[in-house]
């Protein structure tokens, strides 16, 4: 969980420039897994901490890994 939690903090982080940047919502984030590429459905709540980390075939998150 650990490593999930900090690619996603990478992602965001370039995304936006700095964690203080960052608003509350939904983001797929991409990541590879053994299966291939995906994407890890992070949502951030307004005390900026992260939740779900669920895998997505679609970066609209419409897909179920």
């Amino acid at each position: 969980m650990l490593v999930e939690l900090n690619e996603a903090k990478r992602f965001l982080i370039e995304k936006f420039g700095s964690v203080e940047e960052v608003k509350s919502g939904i983001y797929a984030v991409p990541t590879n897994t053994s299966k291939g590429p995906a994407f890890m459905k992070v949502v951030i709540n307004e005390e900026m901490g992260m939740s779900d980390f669920s895998l997505w075939l679609d970066e609209e998150l419409t897909l179920s890994w």
